[in-house]
């Protein structure tokens, strides 16, 4: 008898997590192709990505500098630049994002914003938050605004594409969720038309009229999350960094500008 018991628990030991996994593979298969089917697979035309690396101040300012002369019509530097020092670069940095009209991200707590130097922030065009709320280290969604003394704040995707196209935003609001939260991606990273970094090999064509982001993407996993997308597309166990921070960003101006929930 005892030894039924012990053979019976050895095989339920063996089994549950057997049992277990093949649930997992099979929900995230059914997940990938019903929940998430409607995955844009084609070219942003709207939106193009600039990696900064890991240059210096004095680079974002050249950088900076070169985009604004091809005309795009919004330029986003999603970096937290927390100090200011009267240094040569900081100088340049800060007198390119004055004349460039560059918004700037912040994060925020309670009523303030942080993270980026004011006299930054007082240079650019305008700045916001735009941060993932992450549930058990999974980028869960986004909030749209939040309330700021009974008026809503809205966060950087949804300014960049105000000043992109305020009709489309707007249309986007108005037919929008009921609740601030946006969905996490709508296009994987690989149709986000993106330039390495230190290559300057755009043109007036590329840039002209476009959201330009700049912003960290690799090759290191700074700034990288795990997002559902990442995790369903992925046939293994182990839930690693898949998309930037400013692929997430790309990722939620587009989907206020098409209109996706």
């Amino acid at each position: 008898m005892q030894r039924k018991y012990i053979i019976s628990l050895v095989v339920a030991i063996v089994l549950v997590p057997v049992i277990w996994f093949a649930v997992k593979v099979f929900y995230r298969a059914w997940e990938l192709e019903n929940k998430y089917s409607d995955l844009v697979e084609q070219q942003a035309d709207e939106v193009v990505l600039i990696n900064i690396g890991d240059g210096d101040r004095a680079y974002l300012a050249r950088l900076l500098d070169t985009v604004d002369y091809f005309q795009p019509k919004v330029i986003v530097l999603n970096a937290l630049l927390s100090k200011y020092s009267n240094s040569s670069q900081d100088s340049l940095l800060l007198n390119s994002i004055k004349s460039s009209n560059t918004f700037l991200r912040t994060k925020h707590q309670g009523m303030s914003h942080y993270g980026t130097h004011k006299a930054f922030l007082d240079a650019s065009i305008g700045y916001s938050f735009f941060e993932p709320y992450l549930d058990d280290g999974e980028v869960h969604d986004f909030y749209l605004y939040r309330i700021s003394n009974e008026e809503r704040e809205f966060n950087l995707a949804y300014m960049a594409a105000y000043n992109y196209s305020s009709e489309k935003a707007q249309s986007y609001l108005e037919a929008g969720p009921s609740q601030p939260q946006l969905m996490v991606i709508s296009r994987m990273p690989e149709y986000l038309k993106a330039y390495e970094y230190q290559d300057f090999s755009f043109s007036k064509g590329d840039l002209e009229g476009k959201i330009v982001l700049l912003g960290y993407l690799g090759p290191g996993n700074e700034d990288r999350f795990v997002t559902k997308v990442g995790i369903l597309s992925d046939k293994s166990d182990i839930y690693e960094p898949d998309t930037y921070g400013t692929q997430l960003l790309a990722n939620q101006i587009l989907m206020i500008l098409e209109r996706r929930y």
